[in-house]
């Protein structure tokens, strides 16, 4: 299934300023059909709160405090809803429930415990995935993938802290959310999420990445003369195969479906165990490899491969291709994907100069025999 470039463009910047998905009001209708007491109604509602990520460690322990004295509090601050807009629906749809009186404190209490319990093992699973040192953060690595054409795939997507080191600068929108920090590289400080995807990079500027570190390794580059301008680069191999390139490079269409072929048994309800997608990512990108489980390709953990960001493949683009190489095709998913758009086919179409707050790269190298 392929996804033109409009519905694309038009849904990354409509996803990036609503993250609205339910309406407090439809949800509290729902609950009273169903005769649900206070209690009841309250869990329904802050569980689906939790799930879309809307309430987190802060929200719920601001809650708690409030349980354990005996009283209700809005979980969402002012603060909170004035940083972040989308909360404003959510602080007022919580307020209908503060006149109730029927509460059975001790379960919410016992209920909000649980959740917590639950966070925790999540975020014992990311501090496992990332090495267990504060100043050591994902490194760049491959994995071999046997194929027709042999080559080997970076374990996780390019963060935004493996982009600076390169390329010095750090497009990505979310670069001063949860895990922001200010790291000195190349004697100039810049700020980011070091280890969440790298996002809002061109085509163009995901085949310069590629190079440097080609050259970084002490291999021939996989591009030689890129003219963004004119929409012209050469494959750097002796009849111009990309699969005959020694250094790294964006994978193609082809490649990156076979990644994703024999895991589509996993769009069940364990999606969001495997997957940062609409549901459960609040509408931003997360640390990679911090989702509780992994796709595992020939023996190694494969983070990410559907959901965070998208990446940008080597294929060009057929539809609304006016000039040579200025439509290009992206697979996978993003943290704004839907579940209903999490196919293994799906694929999109983008211009190559353009960028996205949901794009990101992931490299593979050929296995030249």
């Amino acid at each position: 299934m392929r996804v033109f470039i409009f519905s694309f463009y038009l849904g990354m910047i409509f996803f990036s300023s609503l993250s609205v998905f339910f309406l407090p009001d439809a949800l509290a209708n729902r609950c009273q059909k169903k005769l649900l007491n206070s209690t009841d109604q309250m869990i329904v509602y802050l569980k689906e709160l939790v799930e879309q990520q809307f309430v987190g460690e802060k929200q719920l322990i601001r809650f708690l405090a409030g349980l354990e004295n005996r009283k209700i509090i809005n979980p969402f601050s002012i603060e909170e809803v004035q940083s972040n807009a989308s909360l404003y629906i959510h602080r007022e749809g919580f307020e209908e429930y503060l006149n109730a009186s029927d509460f059975n404190f001790e379960r919410l209490i016992a209920w909000v415990k649980e959740i917590q319990k639950e966070k925790s093992r999540v975020h014992v699973k990311r501090d496992e995935a990332r090495v267990e040192t504060e100043h050591v953060y994902k490194k760049i690595e491959f994995h071999f993938v046997p194929s027709p054409h042999p080559f080997e795939v970076q374990v996780s997507l390019v963060t935004q802290k493996q982009w600076v080191e390169l390329m010095g600068n750090n497009p990505s929108d979310f670069k001063n959310r949860e895990y922001a920090t200010t790291l000195l590289i190349h004697g100039k400080l810049h700020l980011m999420q070091p280890d969440n995807p790298v996002e809002s990079i061109s085509w163009w500027s995901a085949l310069e990445f590629a190079n440097k570190l080609s050259e970084s390794r002490g291999l021939k580059p996989a591009y030689t003369d890129v003219n963004v301008e004119s929409g012209q680069y050469k494959i750097n191999s002796i009849d111009g195969d990309i699969y005959k390139t020694e250094g790294y490079r964006l994978p193609t269409e082809a490649e990156y479906a076979s990644l994703l072929y024999d895991f589509k048994k996993i769009l069940t309800e364990e999606l969001k165990d495997y997957i940062w997608y609409e549901k459960n990512s609040n509408y931003e990108t997360h640390p990679v490899g911090s989702t509780l489980k992994s796709f595992i390709i020939n023996g190694r953990a494969i983070d990410d491969l559907l959901g965070n960001v998208i990446i940008w493949t080597q294929d060009e683009s057929t539809e609304g291709n006016d000039k040579p190489n200025f439509f290009r095709i992206l697979r996978g998913a993003s943290y704004i994907s839907e579940e209903e758009d999490l196919f293994f086919t799906t694929s999109v179409s983008f211009h190559s100069t353009l960028t996205g707050n949901g794009a990101g790269i992931r490299l593979v190298r050929s296995i030249l025999k």
